[in-house]
């Protein structure tokens, strides 16, 4: 049973604990996650223009920017029940879709199912995509895939047999720059101050991305005075008709590292070894 510390109002930050790992969701701003830690150490960006981890539909094309602050920044209502925290959004009028963000504990960290609901008394289905932006102060973020990143990214990416590296330095940085990847093994990892990040998926066929979009995207922030960077991943692109909802859960992992004492081939066999539930993560 994980140990889970009541707010003093429906809108003050949540605080989840699970062994050594704690999770602190913010109800007032979005359900936004504001920290992942284990023993302590949060891998999440706290300060600057964007912090956390949030949820948007897919593809960015149909709401353009800002994300719709309904999903993205706007009060969450919170329930509970065992083990599990939920917090829902109010109806978004863009995208017509009620967001909820379902938390549980899980093996080494947390378990957080998205669920897009279309409410009933919508007239017609919408069509989007899930898709998690996580928010991290910089370092070495990597994968793995069976292809290459699609020929309109522009960020460095270092290429050793079918994994893929990004290491972050904003200060070389004089625009923003973006990677796109499909056909990953369902999972991106990062490692940045002695703490190793995995999130893990369901894998998409490339057939299943939302138009313009990628299954593995990672953003660099171009500005020194503000560096951080975003590992996102994306689901399935499908329609959901009225009063049908579409879920979808990844698996974060969080373990503590000696960054000297590890090679490129070490943290690909310790991302190994942070193992899913089950084997997997479901959809």
């Amino acid at each position: 049973m994980a140990d889970l510390t009541p707010p003093s109002s429906l809108l003050a930050p949540i605080t989840i604990e699970h062994g050594p790992y704690t999770l602190v969701v913010d109800p007032a701003f979005g359900a936004r996650i504001i920290a992942f830690s284990v023993n302590g150490k949060n891998c999440l960006t706290t300060t600057g223009p964007q912090v956390g981890s949030t949820f948007w539909p897919s593809p960015q094309d149909f709401w353009g920017w800002p994300p719709p602050s309904v999903l993205d920044s706007q009060p969450y209502q919170v329930s509970s029940a065992d083990d599990t925290w939920v917090f829902t959004s109010e109806p978004c009028p863009l995208t017509q879709i009620v967001l909820t963000k379902m938390i549980t504990p899980a093996i080494q960290g947390f378990s957080i199912e998205y669920r897009m609901y279309n409410p009933i008394d919508n007239a017609q289905s919408v069509t989007f995509a899930p898709w998690e932006i996580t928010r991290i102060a910089g370092g070495l973020t990597f994968y793995q895939a069976a292809s290459t990143p699609l020929v309109q990214s522009d960020l460095s990416i270092e290429v050793q047999g079918d994994s893929f590296w990004h290491h972050y330095a904003p200060a070389g940085l004089e625009q923003n720059l973006k990677l796109f990847a499909n056909n990953s093994e369902g999972w991106l990892a990062n490692m940045c101050n002695g703490l190793l990040l995995k999130k893990s998926f369901p894998q998409i066929a490339e057939a299943s991305v939302a138009p313009g979009e990628a299954e593995i995207e990672i953003y660099a922030h171009g500005d020194p005075a503000n560096p951080y960077i975003e590992i996102e991943q994306q689901g399935a692109y499908g329609a959901i008709a009225p009063g049908q909802s579409t879920a979808w859960a990844v698996l974060w992992q969080l373990k503590e590292i000696d960054t000297q004492a590890y090679s490129r081939e070490d943290l690909l066999r310790a991302v190994q070894q942070l193992s899913s539930v089950d084997g997997e993560v479901a959809c």
